[in-house]
């Protein structure tokens, strides 16, 4: 659902953060990778867990695990629930392809 996608944080504008999966490694979409200004750049790892939670791996122990739930696990575009633990969590837009949010 992730991989090759971008997820959206929060789920409507004003974006904090836009975040391109391609395959393990996260990017920060910023204005996109042809920008020449403010390009995309890589920034962690994603781990894809076997129970269907996501490990976001920033560096510098900056380590983030949630359980996703949403409306399909198909891979479509849609919000999905970023849980933690007992906790609601992230609402997180998710897009398809690498893309900007807005």
């Amino acid at each position: 659902m992730l991989a090759n996608n971008t997820a959206c944080y929060p789920s409507a504008a004003p974006y904090a953060n836009q975040e391109y999966i391609q395959g393990s490694t996260l990017w920060d979409y910023k204005k996109g990778p042809a920008d020449p200004r403010d390009p995309a750049r890589s920034i962690g790892l994603v781990t894809y867990n076997g129970d269907g939670s996501v490990t976001y791996n920033y560096g510098s122990g900056n380590i983030y695990s949630y359980t996703i739930w949403g409306p399909s696990t198909s891979g479509a575009s849609g919000v999905y629930d970023f849980c933690t633990g007992a906790s609601s969590g992230l609402v997180v837009r998710v897009v398809s392809g690498q893309s900007g949010c807005g």
